[in-house]
């Protein structure tokens, strides 16, 4: 039988892999309907949130894919680190859409109980994404 932890990292793999292949169904299936989302910058989300998070991150990058780089669990946690991508083909954070293939990294901490993520902390190369799309002001030359 497996531990909880490999049930918990089976689980979060499934999510991905499903998610990426179009099954928006799956955040029902997996997302606890009390989820609580830390995301810095933001205040925090719950699975309304989520969804509509979902669906604009999939309409501006319709091709967007996780490649799970690392995957750990301990206890009711599982912590993934992924290099996102996809290309931007609708408007995103007030770009225009660029037709440029994007690549960056994210990490995420599950906490997860009976077989749902009950909360989330994520961390996003933000910064490198929004450059890659143009979303940001070009930085001043040091010393110009």
């Amino acid at each position: 039988m497996a531990t909880l932890q490999e049930q918990n990292k089976a689980l979060m793999l499934d999510f991905l892999a499903r998610l990426d292949a179009g099954d928006r169904d799956v955040i029902e299936d997996v997302y606890s309907r009390d989820v609580v989302f830390h995301f810095p910058g933001s205040p925090d989300m719950g699975f309304e949130d989520i969804l509509a998070m979902v669906e604009t991150v999939y309409t501006a990058f319709p091709d967007f894919t996780h490649t799970v780089d690392d995957i750990l669990a301990e206890g009711d946690k599982v912590i993934v680190r992924v290099t996102d991508s996809g290309t931007h083909l609708d408007e995103f954070e007030g770009a225009a859409p660029t037709g440029k293939k994007v690549s960056f990294g994210a990490i995420a901490i599950m906490q997860i109980h009976d077989g749902k993520i009950v909360e989330v902390w994520e961390e996003i190369d933000w910064f490198g994404l929004l450059k890659q799309i143009g979303a940001l002001p070009e930085l001043a030359s040091a010393g110009a």
